[in-house]
């Protein structure tokens, strides 16, 4: 993995990119697409906007996150549950 900054401001991000490949490696994009139904205006593509992997507008995610309700929460603990797992498994092997 490699990273290049264009703004010097970003790179207290840098760490970040290295979390989010792991969890891809993991499956968390699947356990997001697989377990949060978000049926309100804006809560189309919830894997894309919950791992940010393209660009998007900030009215777009501002959107998104003010469709969540406590059902929601509920969705997200059951894909962070389901990520841990797997994360520890990667661990093991």
């Amino acid at each position: 993995m490699s990273l290049r900054f264009d703004d010097r401001n970003l790179v207290s991000c840098a760490g970040l990119a290295a979390v989010l490949a792991l969890a891809a490696r993991c499956g968390l994009p699947s356990l997001v697409a697989e377990r949060v139904q978000i049926a309100a205006k804006g809560g189309a593509n919830a894997a894309a906007k919950v791992l940010d992997e393209q660009v998007r507008a900030p009215s777009t995610l501002g959107t998104f996150l003010r469709s969540f309700r406590f059902g929601h929460v509920r969705q997200l603990d059951a894909v962070a549950a389901g990520l841990l797992a797997r994360l520890a498994a990667a661990c093991r092997s």
